[in-house]
């Protein structure tokens, strides 16, 4: 589901329970996120993850390391891994 364009017209979209935003053109991206963090010129998209799975219940990992799980997400949704950095949370994708 689309949600917004930017002035720079870079998009966001909510898939199930992530925001992604897809760059228009080149960006300078700096991320704290364990997942592809650091600071890179290439990337095509960002993207937040709400992992949780119910009030109380423990979020789901899809593989033994954060990273990966990471990989798997962003592959899940349509993301080239390699070229994307993302972040997961428990704050709620809808709002």
């Amino acid at each position: 589901m689309k949600l917004y364009t930017m002035s720079t017209g870079d998009t966001a979209y909510r898939y199930e329970k992530s925001i992604v935003v897809f760059f228009k053109g080149a960006r300078k991206v700096l991320s704290t996120s364990v997942f592809n963090g650091g600071y890179h010129e290439n990337y095509k998209a960002v993207f937040n993850h709400d992992g949780k799975v119910g009030s109380g219940m423990p979020c789901e990992m899809l593989a033994d390391t954060y990273t990966e799980h990471m990989r798997i997400l962003a592959k899940r949704i349509g993301l080239e891994p390699e070229l994307v950095t993302g972040m997961g949370t428990a704050a709620d994708m809808e709002n």
